[in-house]
């Protein structure tokens, strides 16, 4: 919370949100207000088929800075335009982790992705790139995907926030140091005061959030800070718990400080060993509290979505062609023309999706009927 306060904009990668739960973000903190994209936001899962999380890009900003929201790019860039008289693009890009030639083929398409981002606003913006781009600038010996991300840099005349310090911002999971990845570029008419990468004792990320101060062009305000951070290492303030009135606090606080005390926790000697005791005692905190919350009343099943789970090779076909169609549909601008073929071709698809779940759900009904009628006529 603390943290959050020092900065104006805040550049997100990897928080792990699907389409549907981007509104934690927006409602996150009262005087913050988020851009952000998700994995699934071409094709969104609904939230009963939700797996485990990965990647995304977002920024949040502060609600008094006039921006416009910039579609461009896929969930792996998320664009900000800070609207001045010498008008912003801020940037927030989470390249593909190495391990494999498919994900350096989309290290590739993502570098063409923001390519095409930086010739079309070069020439009339600033432009700031936040991220965790995979990609050192600081090793002796670079890999292949090293050198393309320097040549990148090369050919659109970026480069590193002035002072970006050599300090490490990615750690192995043991907590030791390994190698610089996490950069802010600017063109060569942005103006850095100074960055730093950020060593806190309460961050389980394995990233360092890297803060860099921006200067505007004389007689502009000043941004105070434009600033990077990976999923874990977000300084966020924490989501109010629900359901504390009805437990017992007294026995609450019993119950975790005895536990606590019989961790026989050490005194920290390094950064990483305060993180791992802070989350150790988050845990039983929080393991505390659902023990001692009453469990919520079964809730009984709508009789009327129980007849509609019904699903058949039918069904799913007639879903992918209609999410087919709502691909298309939205690729081309999202027109509004009833006559449009893709608006037409859009209602088709789903009124067939609906088709096929009324055949399957009138046929399981009947079936319903002739198993109650079939001891009645066994008995005739």
């Amino acid at each position: 919370m603390q943290q959050l306060q020092e900065v104006d904009i805040l550049c997100i990668q990897e928080h792990w949100l699907f389409q549907f739960e981007l509104k934690f973000l927006e409602d996150f903190h009262q005087d913050f207000k988020s851009h952000s994209k998700a994995v699934d936001m071409e094709d969104p899962i609904p939230p009963i088929q939700k797996p485990r999380g990965y990647a995304g890009t977002g920024i949040l900003y502060r609600k008094d800075i006039k921006v416009k929201e910039i579609k461009d790019g896929d969930h792996r860039i998320c664009c900000l335009e800070i609207l001045r008289e010498q008008p912003v693009i801020v940037i927030s890009v989470y390249m593909p982790a190495k391990g494999s030639k498919q994900r350096d083929e989309e290290f590739e398409v993502t570098l063409a992705g923001l390519e095409e981002i930086i010739s079309r606003y070069k020439h009339t913006h600033q432009l700031i790139i936040a991220g965790d781009f995979n990609a050192s600038l600081k090793t002796d010996r670079p890999d292949a995907r090293d050198q393309k991300f320097s040549a990148f840099l090369l050919n659109h005349c970026l480069r590193i926030s002035d002072g970006h310090p050599d300090t490490p911002t990615y750690l192995k999971p043991d907590g030791t140091e390994c190698s610089s990845i996490d950069y802010v570029l600017v063109t060569a008419d942005v103006t850095i005061r100074s960055t730093k990468v950020k060593v806190m004792a309460t961050n389980t990320s394995d990233h360092r959030p890297v803060l860099t101060k921006y200067v505007p062009p004389p007689g502009q305000e000043v941004i105070k800070d434009i600033s990077k951070a990976t999923q874990e290492s977000k300084e966020m303030a924490p989501r109010k718990l629900k359901g504390w009135k009805k437990v017992n606090l007294k026995e609450y606080s019993k119950i975790t400080g005895d536990e606590i005390d019989d961790l026989n926790l050490p005194a920290p000697q390094s950064s990483w060993e305060a993180s791992n005791i802070i989350q150790k005692i988050s845990n039983i905190l929080m393991s505390c509290k659902e023990k001692l919350t009453p469990a919520k009343p079964a809730c009984r099943r709508n009789k009327k979505l129980t007849s509609q789970l019904v699903w058949t090779p039918a069904i799913k076909l007639a879903l992918s062609q209609q999410k087919e169609q709502f691909c298309l549909w939205k690729k081309a601008g999202r027109p509004n023309d009833k006559n449009h073929p893709l608006v037409i071709a859009k209602k088709e698809a789903k009124k067939q999706f609906r088709c096929e779940q009324r055949k399957q759900n009138a046929a399981k009904y009947t079936e319903q009927i002739e198993e109650i009628a079939e001891p009645l006529t066994s008995m005739d």
